[in-house]
């Protein structure tokens, strides 16, 4: 269950961000939205599509930063109950 709530968190949270992404990036690293390329990835069975997604260099550079974001909940959300475990006395 945790890892579907990451996959959908980091998707809803990169696609909320996106644009405070793309705002930084023009601010601190003009070339890099510059130059930042598009990307098409087209997902299809048979005659129709399932998956049709447009992205580009901001997109992605928002997915890895929620990415992280995420990885250190879960980190954290173990180490937690890892030291819960730790904390029973067994006497």
């Amino acid at each position: 269950m945790s890892a579907y709530f990451f996959v959908l968190g980091t998707i809803s949270l990169s696609s909320v961000l996106s644009n405070l992404v793309e705002y930084f990036l023009g601010r601190f690293a003009p070339n890099l939205l510059k130059r930042s390329s598009k990307f098409h990835m087209l997902f299809t069975q048979d005659e129709g599509e399932i998956i049709n997604l447009n992205f580009d260099t901001k997109d992605i550079a928002s997915f890895i930063g929620c990415a992280g974001i995420g990885v250190w909940y879960i980190l954290k959300k173990v180490s937690s109950e890892y030291s819960v475990l730790l904390s029973y006395d067994l006497n």
